[in-house]
């Protein structure tokens, strides 16, 4: 139930429907279309369903068959338009369907990106259908505070439940080498990475003016991964700096980790989050990590400082003096790796099942709880 699986909304879904199929449970995912990243690594017993539109009206009476037949026991949602279209389907029905919706970023912010005509509607449309829904599943604590705030939504039920990393996966893309990466590496100069959409969000030009700032008094080279509608914006920006030639735009990769993993470092300069999952996935890797102390992951994630830097935010000094400081006394690999094992696919899968209220089944058993795992991609 959404234009494709693409994303880091997708390599969510896709790393919870990986373990709800081990867990024994019937997982189905609808979409738009299937040109999606992750839809070619869904599991074989995922069974892909072809949605023709996810339009809030003219979608309805599609997702409305679609329950009528299939009659899943859970539909997960992630953005206010799809929810819309579940509320208004379920209703037509009269569907037994529950609906829990993820909220994966700030909503005051996601709002502000807006036109003050969309922004009233799209608050309009969360007031009226997210209270119906059965339950509403933030990121983080500071996403759900943020939405309870904007909203006014005080009595549905909220579970805060982080996103899940696959670490046996991660670790093993991990050691793919790129021979990209090692044909721009210099031996023996620090190497900082991000990994990001190129968007306003992510503030890439404030880590470019950090960057800039530290190669004044010592050698490093930065890369980031990465595409988005800022990319040739961002470009020029750094073939205008003295230090162009350590810096390289490596565009969107599916495995960006065998990348992060070859750095001494991993930045996020943004300016909100929902969570920050690239913080997380450095830190399975055991990279040390520095970010902007943006509302409302990242806070969360490194303990207010404990695992790495948290910098002022448009501040590029405050950034380059954290890249230092990580890159002259990092965190051990051990240590970063145990900060965030609570983050893992299996038990955020788990705590997924428990809010909805869905026993595991055994895999070797006839599998009967169906579970609808929609709307991949955020609006």
């Amino acid at each position: 139930m959404a234009p494709s699986m693409g994303g880091g909304i997708g390599r969510n879904m896709l790393n919870l429907a990986r373990q709800w199929v081990r867990f024994g449970v019937d997982v189905e995912v609808l979409l738009q279309d299937f040109s999606g990243t992750f839809v070619g690594q869904l599991p074989p017993e995922v069974v892909k369903v072809p949605l023709g539109t996810t339009n809030s009206i003219t979608g309805v009476p599609a997702l409305a068959y679609y329950l009528f037949r299939s009659k899943p026991d859970v539909l997960l949602t992630t953005s206010t338009r799809h929810t819309v279209t579940a509320v208004r389907a379920r209703a037509l029905i009269r569907s037994r369907t529950r609906i829990f919706v993820n909220i994966h970023n700030t909503l005051s912010r996601a709002l502000g990106e807006l036109s003050s005509k969309k922004a009233k509607s799209r608050l309009k449309a969360i007031k009226r259908s997210y209270p119906v829904c059965d339950g509403i599943i933030p990121v983080s604590e500071g996403v759900e505070s943020d939405f309870r705030e904007v909203t006014h939504i005080r009595d549905s039920c909220y579970r805060v439940i982080y996103n899940p990393v696959d670490f046996s996966h991660l670790q093993a893309l991990s050691r793919k080498p790129d021979p990209e990466l090692h044909a721009f590496r210099k031996p023996g100069v620090p190497l900082l990475a991000t990994v990001a959409r190129l968007v306003p969000q992510k503030n890439i030009p404030l880590l470019l003016e950090a960057f800039a700032l530290l190669r004044r008094n010592r050698m490093a080279q930065l890369v980031i991964v990465g595409d988005g509608k800022n990319r040739e914006q961002l470009e020029e920006m750094a073939e205008e700096s003295p230090f162009a030639e350590d810096i390289l735009f490596m565009g969107s990769r599916l495995n960006p980790f065998n990348i992060m993993a070859a750095s001494d470092a991993v930045v996020l300069s943004s300016s909100w989050e929902g969570l920050g999952n690239v913080l997380i996935e450095a830190m399975v890797l055991g990279v040390p990590v520095v970010s902007t102390d943006c509302p409302h992951g990242p806070g969360e994630v490194l303990e207010s400082g404990r695992w790495g830097p948290l910098v002022a935010m448009d501040d590029p000094e405050a950034l380059a003096a954290g890249m230092i400081s990580v890159l002259d006394d990092p965190h051990s690999p051990e240590s970063l790796n145990e900060a965030v094992a609570h983050m893992g696919a299996e038990a955020i899968a788990r705590e997924y099942l428990a809010a909805f209220g869905i026993c595991e089944v055994d895999p070797e058993a006839r599998r009967d709880v169906k579970g609808l795992e929609g709307n991949l991609e955020a609006e």
